[in-house]
C-alpha cells in the first residue's frame, strides 16, 4: 500500500534562530542563545542524516524535488540558492540524477554534498549501473557512506553512446543487482523506479510487475514512478502493484511542462503518454509565457491528491522559477 508524506509548515522560529546566529549575543540571553544554536545545529545534523524509509515510516504525504546535475559554476550556484528557496516548503528529499555508465558522477557527487553539508535537506544521489562493473559500483557505494549520505535511488539506467551492446563481465545489468548491492552495504535506505505505463521493455504490463516486485523484494524500501500526464495511469499501476503483493510506498514522479517540445521528445524516448488535448492547449499559445503556466498548471491539478499540501504556494515558486 502506498502512502502520502505530509507537508510540514516551516518552523519560522528556528528559521529565525538559524538567520540570526552570525549576529551577537548581549547580556544574560548569551548563553542560553549559545545552547539553543547547539540544539539547532544538531537538529539540523539530524535532518540531513535521516534515511527516506524513517521519514515515510512516520508522515502521511511526500513532497519532493528532482535536479539534473548543472555543468557550470553558475548553473550550481542558482542551483543552491533554488535549494534554499524550496526548504521553505519542508521537502520531504531532495535527488540528484545520474547519467548512464556514470557519465555525470563528479558532478552528482559533488552537488550531493554540497546540498547535504549546506542545507537542511535530506538529499539522494541517482545510481545507475549499466556500463559499470561490480566495483566501480562497490567504491561508489562506499564512497557515499563515507561522506553521510544514506539513501540512493538504484537504477539500471539507459545505455551511453559508447556501450556496444556486447556482454561484459562482472557488470550488472538489471535494476535488481544493483538494489542486491547496496543492500548489502546496510547502510542505505534505497529507492527504486517504477513505470505507470510499464516499462517500454517489459513485453507486457503483467510481466512489468514481475520485474517490479523483484527488485523490490531484494532490498527497496520505497519507488518512485516515471513522469506520467495522466493520473489514471498512476491509479491502475498502484491496484496491479497491490494484486502482486508491493507493500513499499510509491511516490508519484509529476513532471511540470514548461517546454512542449521537449517534453514530446522527452516522452516518446520513455514512453509516457501526453494527453492531446494538453499538448493542443500548449501548442496554440500565444507566447512561451503563456505555454508555461498551462504546463504548470496542469502539473499542480495532477498533484491534487487525497492529502493535498499547499499547491498555491508552490504553483507561484515554481512560476517564478520557470
Amino acid at each position: 500500500m502506498y502512502k502520502y508524506l505530509k507537508t510540514p509548515t516551516p518552523d519560522k522560529s528556528v528559521s529565525k534562530a538559524l538567520d540570526t546566529q552570525g549576529g551577537n549575543i548581549t547580556g544574560g540571553a548569551r548563553r542560553e542563545s549559545a545552547l539553543q544554536a547547539v540544539r539547532i545545529e544538531t537538529s539540523v545534523r539530524e535532518v540531513r542524516r535521516m534515511r527516506i524509509r524513517d521519514v515515510i515510516a512516520r508522515e502521511e504525504t511526500s513532497l519532493s524535488f528532482e535536479f539534473f546535475p548543472p555543468r557550470t559554476q553558475e548553473d550550481e550556484e542558482r542551483l543552491l540558492e533554488t535549494v534554499r528557496r524550496l526548504e521553505a516548503f519542508t521537502p520531504t528529499f531532495l535527488s540528484v540524477t545520474y547519467g548512464a555508465g556514470g557519465g555525470t558522477l563528479k558532478n552528482t557527487r559533488h552537488v550531493v554534498e554540497r546540498i547535504k553539508e549546506e542545507t537542511s535537506s535530506i538529499v539522494m544521489p541517482h545510481l545507475t549501473c549499466i556500463g559499470q562493473d561490480r566495483e566501480e559500483l562497490k567504491a561508489i557505494l562506499s564512497d557515499y557512506a563515507a561522506i553521510g549520505v544514506e539513501n540512493v535511488l538504484a537504477l539500471r539506467g539507459d545505455s551511453p553512446r559508447e556501450i556496444t551492446g556486447h556482454v561484459i563481465r562482472d557488470r550488472l545489468c538489471y535494476a535488481k543487482d544493483l538494489v542486491h548491492l547496496a543492500a548489502s552495504f546496510n547502510a542505505f535506505s534505497i529507492g527504486v523506479a517504477v513505470y505507470p505505463e510499464g516499462h517500454r521493455e517489459s513485453p507486457s504490463l503483467e510481466m512489468d510487475m514481475v520485474y517490479t516486485k523483484e527488485k523490490i523484494d531484494v532490498g527497496a524500501d520505497f519507488a518512485i514512478t516515471q513522469m506520467f500526464f495522466d493520473n489514471r495511469y498512476f491509479y491502475q499501476f498502484l491496484e496491479r502493484a497491490e494484486r502482486v503483493g508491493i507493500g513499499v510506498p510509491i511516490i508519484p514522479g509529476i513532471m511540470p511542462i514548461t517546454d512542449i517540445e521537449k517534453i514530446k521528445r522527452f516522452s516518446q524516448i520513455c514512453g509516457a503518454t501526453l494527453p492531446t488535448q494538453l499538448v493542443e492547449r500548449m501548442e496554440r499559445a500565444s507566447s512561451l509565457a503563456e505555454a508555461s503556466k498551462i504546463g504548470i498548471d496542469f502539473a499542480i491539478i495532477a498533484m491534487m491528491g487525497p492529502s493535498p499540501v499547499n499547491y498555491e504556494n508552490i504553483k507561484h515558486f515554481l512560476s517564478k522559477a520557470m
